[in-house]
């Protein structure tokens, strides 16, 4: 089968048709993994490069596919070359009032047509007009964003400070981002993206969020012509905002979220009729550089051993080069539709509606291009017809998931969200399409589907710091604004501390505990082995680690190490008595850290203590005469159904603890308090600090708001005691690679590259600084460190390259 492409030319908006067995031809693997995002074009696409799922995507409504090349763009695990979606996007239909009469017809909106390659849309909003902005300030407005490229504090643009800043703010005063399907407000003027207006700053929900505004307006983008499609009723009139949610770590990092958000505004008359949307994709399981033939033995059906997934599965039969190259199932989980009142027209009387009160996936259709749709009715009565499809065998197929019917009025919007999940095969081997061996898909869905229902709340490594110069920063060396000099046989680079600001409202634990420093020449190879791996993308040109700093823990562990994801728990005791089995709480006592640069502050406070702790009439501590090192030191674990072991005030001082209590009996109910934190039974609630923290104000005065934090999420704690601690540990935040890896004092050289220690000029390398947390004992969640990745700011290509004869370096010394 043969599938027509159009391939939009990303500098221009000239369309050249383009088939796939064509594009595969002219194409070339991209082993290099390298990601330069830039901005110069109204129509543009760009590269994800944190999930694991490794995908291109627009601004003008098509997912998933390398427009630029007209090749599959969707891959799994990132940089193995195992093609799962060749593209897809969304598609709307309306019946809507014909032009001149009151007959309502049947109208489809694409912002992709999978026979055809192209999209319908412009990028950009209504209220700039029907047509795309085309000055440089409207392909900055309506680029594509990219979270790791912005500034967690005020969403300034790391690379290009002058371009608008991050468009999502947490906006509503009376809203809490996170909760209750509120992920803050999409800004479209750039002037307001300041928290002088919004003080809670910009809304940022995962690891990489990806968001693009475009519109349906502009007919000229139309297949059939601007006078057909006008007399047709179109434009439909809707804005759509188009939201990614990703992560790059365990299950998280297999797990891609696609929210659509179609807008009708008040400026559209029009009452829009039996309205279905859906998610289209254009599946092609297959080898990067065998797209076409690996095409043709794909296979699809709906999960109907489970409705209430609402799921897609697919899967290859791994007939043409595929086998045992690592191919498992794709799933699309279907996780939000609108809810409808009895009129049928959209209900707005809550934020979020429940599972059973939604829609739901209503039609799932699993077809091959012979069979595509092509016109407005046949497009309306594929959506809506209801099926579920299962499999018809191995083709070249297409996927579409449909909800509705609903009314629209003008200023309604509609939204949809899609979880993409890809999972490796039960038993180890190729796909077999039984729903045995898709119980890893099967759990991976139900893990995307509590994180949606958790309204995306997930734990995230640090944020990333940024390779850059940073002025003022006293260092040895007078680094240029991209952060890194050459040198004969070496690189020098510094980076700035955003990441040692990182914080986590989901996990206890530090949200940043210390760096890894990686070089690579390759960065198709994740990892450094002396031995080549291609098949476990393993080499002796791969990250390798350099350099390692972290600081202690400002409590000490224990030896009990959570087994799931190996987090040692803190040493503590419990402080107050039990006297209930009803008791669902308990004060405990950490064991305060003596490490650098812990131990001073901690005597610091301690020696402020005038009044010795006493207890109240209840038994407990008296919280009255708490000073500050108590409240980082005591903490209140909870647990909701579950009973401890009775604990008493112990008046032999010999049987008794630290606190007071009978000895055996705290160690008995320690002991089960560890065994229900094992479980995943405990939570910690800390001592909450009110911490002022000032901002400049719209009129360019100082403003004060209190931010109730953790005492290890305060500004105290993350920029005077780690950041200060990291400055000093790491040089100013800088790194001199000479090559001596193994820090003999000697850099060996070899003939051979792969065995070389010496770095050898005008040749590049990848550097990364790659920041670490500490994890979480009571979700619990691993250490987590954030990507190294070509694009992210935390990535620099650096290269060698000593002066010729009589140059002079270009560098300076501060001495």
């Amino acid at each position: 089968m043969l599938t027509l492409l159009v391939v939009l030319g990303v500098g221009a908006s000239a369309l050249t048709a383009r088939t796939k067995e064509t594009a595969a031809r002219k194409s070339k693997d991209d082993a290099s993994g390298d990601v330069q995002r830039e901005h110069t074009s109204v129509f543009e696409q760009q590269r994800n490069t944190v999930s694991n799922i490794d995908f291109w995507t627009t601004n003008y409504g098509i997912f998933g596919f390398d427009v630029r090349n007209g090749r599959g763009g969707t891959f799994w695990p990132r940089g193995r070359g195992n093609q799962y979606i060749f593209a897809g996007g969304a598609w709307f239909a309306a019946e809507k009032r014909q032009p001149g009469t009151e007959t309502y017809r049947r109208r489809v909106m694409i912002t992709y047509n999978p026979n055809s390659g192209l999209s319908w849309m412009v990028p950009g909003t209504i209220e700039d007009g029907k047509a795309p902005i085309t000055s440089d300030a409207g392909i900055q407005k309506y680029r594509t964003y990219f979270s790791p490229d912005f500034s967690v504090s005020d969403g300034a643009d790391r690379y290009n400070p002058t371009y608008p800043k991050w468009p999502i703010w947490d906006s509503s005063p009376n809203d809490t981002l996170r909760f209750n399907n509120y992920f803050g407000n999409y800004i479209s003027d750039v002037g307001a993206r300041s928290k002088s207006i919004s003080p809670k700053g910009p809304a940022f929900i995962s690891q990489e969020d990806i968001f693009a505004v475009y519109k349906d307006t502009d007919l000229s983008q139309y297949e059939g012509g601007v006078a057909r499609r006008q007399a047709e009723g179109f434009p439909l009139g809707f804005q759509i905002e188009q939201t990614m949610y990703s992560w790059g770590f365990g299950d998280y990092g297999d797990i891609l979220f696609l929210k659509y958000n179609f807008i009708h505004p008040a400026s559209f008359a029009d009452t829009l009729k039996n309205c279905w949307m859906a998610a289209v994709m254009d599946v092609d399981i297959a080898l990067q550089n065998n797209p076409i033939a690996g095409a043709q033995n794909d296979r699809a059906r709906y999960y109907n051993e489970e409705d209430t997934l609402n799921l897609a599965v697919q899967w290859s039969n791994a007939t043409a080069g595929e086998a045992g190259r690592g191919f498992g199932y794709l799933g699309f989980n279907f996780l939000e539709s609108p809810a409808v009142d009895t009129n049928g027209f959209m209900r707005k009387d809550k934020r979020k509606f429940p599972v059973t009160e939604q829609l739901g996936l209503r039609t799932m259709r699993n077809w091959p291009i012979t069979f595509d749709p092509l016109e407005n009715e046949d497009r309306y009565q594929f959506m809506s017809s209801g099926q579920t499809d299962g499999d018809d065998g191995p083709g070249d197929r297409r996927l579409l998931m449909a909800t509705g019917p609903f009314n629209m009025r003008p200023g309604d919007s509609a939204r949809i969200v899609v979880g993409i999940i890809l999972a490796t095969t039960a038993g180890g081997g190729d796909a077999t399409g039984t729903p045995e061996d898709m119980a890893e898909l099967i759990r991976k869905v139900r893990f995307a589907q509590s994180v949606y229902n958790n309204n995306f709340i997930a734990p995230r490594p640090p944020d990333y710091s940024a390779i850059r110069a940073v002025q003022g920063s006293n260092v040895a060396f007078n680094f240029p604004p991209e952060g890194w000099l050459p040198l004969n046989n070496g690189v020098a680079f510094q980076w700035d501390s955003t990441s040692e600001m990182s914080v986590d409202t989901l996990e206890r634990g530090l949200d940043f505990i210390g760096y890894r420093i990686f070089r690579a020449r390759r960065l198709d190879q994740d990892t450094f082995s002396v031995d080549n791996r291609p098949n476990d993308r393993r080499g002796p040109l791969g990250w390798k680690e350099l350099a390692r700093y972290e600081l202690a823990s400002p409590f000490l562990k224990s030896n009990i190490i959570e087994p799931k994801e190996s987090v040692p728990l803190d040493q503590f005791q419990i402080v107050d008595p039990i006297t209930s089995s009803t008791q669902r709480s308990v004060l405990v006592s950490k064991s305060l850290s003596g490490a650098i640069p812990w131990g001073t502050y901690f005597s610091n406070l301690l020696n402020q203590r005038t009044d010795q702790l006493v207890r109240g009439s209840n038994g407990q501590l008296d919280r009255s005469r708490f000073i500050k090192v108590d409240s980082i030191q005591f903490t209140t674990f909870e647990f909701a159904k579950d009973s401890l072991p009775l604990v008493q005030i112990e008046n032999n001082p010999q049987n008794a603890t630290t606190f007071g209590l009978n000895r055996n009996q705290e160690a008995a109910a320690r002991d089960s308090l560890v065994q229900l934190i094992l479980a995943g039974k405990v939570k910690e609630r800390p001592f909450i600090f009110n911490e002022p923290i000032t901002f400049k104000n719209q009129a360019g005065g100082d403003s004060v708001v209190i931010v109730p934090s953790p005492w290890d999420e305060t500004f105290e704690v993350r920029s005077t005691l780690i950041a200060e601690f990291m400055r000093r540990v790491t040089s100013g935040r800088t790194f001199v690679d000479y090559g001596d890896d193994n820090r003999d004092g000697r850099v060996d050289y070899d003939a051979n590259p792969e065995k070389s220690e010496k770095l050898i000029n005008n040749i590049d390398y990848y550097y990364a600084v790659s920041a670490v947390d500490e994890g979480d004992y009571f979700l619990p969640s691993p250490r987590k460190l954030n990507g190294r990745i070509s694009g992210l700011p935390n990535v620099v290509k650096a290269t060698p390259g000593g002066a010729r004869p009589g140059d002079r370096p270009s560098f300076t010394l501060n001495l």
